[in-house]
C-alpha cells in the first residue's frame, strides 16, 4: 500500500539528516509522507517556511500515477511517474536516495539490480527500509506492483557497504539499511603476499608464534585460536598465548586444557606490542587489538572470524561512528585472513581487503559418529543472550513443530539457561559442560537446529556433521562454505519459521533422511579436519614472519582510501 511503517520514521529521518544532503530522491513516493517530513525537518525547521525559500531539493519516483496527492505537488520539487528503472536513466546524482518499503515488491534479483542502480545515483548514501517479515499482499486498488515478491535479511545486504538496524514493530520489525556508494580502495600489499603464500607448498622451518586472546570467555573464536596454538605446537613449532584483556586475569581460560610454551597477560594490546620482541609473528583475534599495531616489534596477522559490527549490525550504536572506527582499523597495513569466503567478500566490499581464507577446523577423531540410534532429540548450541544467534526463532520453530503434532525433546548446550515461558516441549540444559564432553552431547541428539541471523563461519553445524548428526540451519552466510541444501544439510533463509519447521519435522519423521544427511555431513567434515586446515595457516604464518626483513614490500608503507573518516575512533 502507499504507506510505510510509522515506527521507522525517526530512524529514516535521522539517517537522512546525518548525511546533511542538499538533494534527496524518494523512490516509491506513495502517499508522500517522507517528502513532507523531510521538508519540515530541514527547511521549515531552519525557518524557511514558504516554498520559495526552500533549499533542499526533494524529487520522487512513483510507478502508480493514481497515488498522486496534493502532498506530491506541495512537498516535492518534482515527482516522476513511471517505471523506476526507466526514470532513473535520465536523473542526476542525488546526495541521498530513499527506498522505503519498496524492495519487498520486486523479485530478489531485480532488487539487487535496483540497489546497484540506485547507488549509481547516490552521492552520499542509499537508505532502505523493508519489513523483516513481509505480510502476504497482492494488488491494491488496481496497482499490480503492490504484491510482495521477496523477503530480505541482513545477509542479503552483505554485497554492499551497509549498516543495518531493526526497528521493532507489531509484525516483527522494520529493517533500516544505510548503504554507502562503493569506495575507491587502494590495495594492501601484504594481502597479495599472504594470499599467495596460502597456496604454496614446500618445507617450513620451526616457527615461534603467539596468539593474542582479547578475553577468556568461552566462544567459538577463542576456541579456534587456542586450537591453532595446540596443533602448531604438536607440529613442532613453539607457541605462546597472550591475554590482552588485563593483567588481573588469565593468561589461559580455565575451560581449556591447551598446553603452550609460554603464556602471559597484558593490560592491553599496546602493552603487548611494546613488550614482545622475540617471536616470529603474533596472531590477533579481535579488531580492537589492531589499535596501536604500528608499535608492534614483530609481524602481525589478524584472523577475522566475524562479529555484529563487521556485518553492519549496529542496532544500538551510532552507525557513522562505527563505520569510521572500523574503517580506520581495517585500513592498517596488517595482513588479514578470514575463516570463510563469505567473510572475505564482506572485507573486500567494505574495506578493500583481499584476504586469504583459512576455514575453521574440527577434530573429526573426537567429533565422530556414535552407534546408530532412533530417537527424537533436537540439539541447540549457543548462548541465548546473543541476539544474532536468534534462539527466538529456534523456539518458534520448535513450537510450530510441536503444535502440529510431532513429539521430541530438546537438548540445549549453553553458558546460562534462558527462561522459556509456556514452553510445550521438554528441554534439558547442558550448562557449561567440559569441552571433552561436547562430542558425547552431540551424539546424544538426532538433529541440530541452528538459527543464527548471520555467522562468519558457524562451528556447531560442522561439529554436528562430524558426529554424523543431520543439520537444519539458517543460510546465515559463513555456513555456505560447507553446507549445501539437500546434499549435506537442510537450509532455509534466516528467520523463516515455516521453512525451518518443515525441515525439522521432515527429519524427525524420516529416519532414512537423517541417516543420509548424517553420512553426507560426516564426509564434509572430514575435509575440514585440523590435519587439512593447519598446514594452510602454517604457510601463512611463515610468510608473515618474513615481514621482519626490513626490505619487505610492506614495512613502513601505509595505504588508505579516498573515503574520509567522518568521526574519530570510538
Amino acid at each position: 500500500m502507499p504507506t510505510s511503517y510509522v515506527q521507522a520514521i525517526p530512524s529514516v529521518v535521522d539517517a537522512v539528516l546525518r548525511a546533511a544532503p542538499s538533494s534527496v530522491l524518494d523512490v516509491g513516493v506513495g502517499f508522500g509522507k517522507y517528502g513532507l517530513l523531510l521538508r519540515e525537518a530541514t527547511d521549515v525547521a531552519a525557518g524557511r517556511y514558504r516554498p520559495d525559500e526552500w533549499r533542499l531539493r526533494i524529487d520522487g519516483i512513483e510507478i502508480f500515477a493514481p497515488y498522486r496527492t496534493p502532498v506530491h505537488d506541495y512537498a516535492y520539487n518534482r515527482v516522476y511517474y513511471g517505471d523506476m528503472f526507466e526514470v532513473l536513466e535520465r536523473l542526476p546524482v542525488y546526495d541521498v536516495v530513499l527506498l522505503i518499503d519498496v524492495l519487498e515488491h520486486v523479485p530478489k534479483e531485480d532488487g539487487r539490480r535496483l540497489i546497484d542502480k540506485l547507488l549509481s545515483r547516490a552521492g552520499k548514501k542509499l537508505i532502505v527500509s523493508t519489513p523483516l517479515y513481509p505480510a502476504p499482499q497482492g494488488d491494491y486498488r488496481g496497482n499490480v506492483h503492490e504484491t510482495h515478491r521477496s523477503r530480505w535479511t541482513l545477509v542479503d545486504f552483505q554485497s554492499w557497504d551497509s549498516c543495518w538496524r531493526l526497528v521493532p514493530t507489531p509484525d516483527g520489525g522494520a529493517q533500516i539499511v544505510e548503504i554507502d556508494p562503493p569506495a575507491n580502495w587502494t590495495d594492501c600489499p601484504a594481502d597479495r603476499l599472504v594470499a599467495r603464500a596460502a597456496e604454496n607448498t614446500g618445507s617450513i622451518g620451526r616457527l615461534d608464534v603467539a596468539f593474542a586472546l582479547p578475553h577468556l570467555h568461552l566462544t567459538g573464536g577463542i576456541k579456534i585460536l587456542l586450537e591453532y596454538a595446540r596443533r602448531l605446537r604438536e607440529r613442532g613449532h613453539r607457541t605462546r598465548v597472550y591475554h590482552t584483556g588485563g593483567k588481573h586475569a588469565g593468561p589461559l581460560p580455565a575451560w581449556s586444557d591447551v598446553a603452550v610454551d609460554e603464556a602471559a597477560s597484558f593490560s592491553d594490546s599496546a602493552d603487548m606490542f611494546g613488550t614482545v620482541r622475540d617471536c616470529d609473528a603474533i596472531v590477533l583475534g579481535w579488531v580492537r587489538q589492531l589499535e596501536n599495531s604500528e608499535r608492534s616489534q614483530v609481524p602481525l596477522f589478524y584472523l577475522e572470524q566475524g562479529y555484529p559490527w563487521l556485518f553492519g549490525d549496529v542496532s544500538d550504536v551510532d552507525p557513522d561512528a562505527v563505520r569510521s572506527y572500523l574503517r580506520s582499523q581495517y585500513r592498517r597495513p596488517v595482513p588479514i585472513g578470514c575463516v570463510s569466503s563469505f567473510l572475505a567478500d564482506v572485507l573486500r566490499v567494505r574495506y578493500g581487503r583481499t584476504c586469504a581464507v583459512v576455514p575453521n577446523g574440527v577434530d573429526t577423531a573426537a567429533f565422530s559418529p556414535g552407534s546408530e540410534r532412533e530417537g527424537a532429540t533436537v540439539l541447540l548450541v549457543g548462548p541465548a543472550s546473543e541476539r544474532f544467534k536468534d534462539f527466538t526463532t529456534a523456539v518458534r520453530v520448535l513450537r510450530r513443530v510441536w503444535e502440529e503434532g510431532t513429539r521430541f525433546q530438546v537438548l540445549w548446550i549453553c553458558q546460562t539457561p534462558p527462561t522459556l515461558l509456556n514452553c510445550p516441549f521438554p528441554v534439558r540444559f547442558a550448562v557449561c559442560p567440559p569441552q571433552d564432553e561436547l562430542p558425547d552431547l552431540y551424539r546424544s541428539a538426532d538433529l541440530l537446529l541452528y538459527t543464527s541471523q548471520y555467522e562468519g563461519f558457524g562451528l556447531p553445524p560442522l561439529e554436528a556433521m562430524a558426529c554424523g548428526i543431520p543439520v537444519v540451519a539458517a543460510a546465515c552466510g559463513g555456513i555456505d562454505g560447507y553446507a549445501e541444501h539437500g546434499k549435506n544439510a537442510l537450509l532455509a533463509p534466516p528467520g523463516d519459521v515455516e521453512a525451518l519447521a518443515a525441515h525439522v519435522r521432515d527429519l524427525l519423521v524420516h529416519p532414512d533422511k537423517r541417516r543420509f544427511l548424517g553420512r553426507q555431513g560426516r564426509t564434509t567434515a572430514l575435509r575440514f579436519d585440523w590435519s587439512a586446515v593447519v598446514p594452510r595457516m602454517e604457510r601463512i604464518l611463515a610468510s608473515v614472519a618474513q615481514f621482519k626483513n626490513p626490505s619487505s614490500a610492506i614495512v613502513g608503507r601505509p595505504f588508505d582510501c579516498q573515503a574520509p573518516l567522518l568521526y574519530p575512533p570510538l
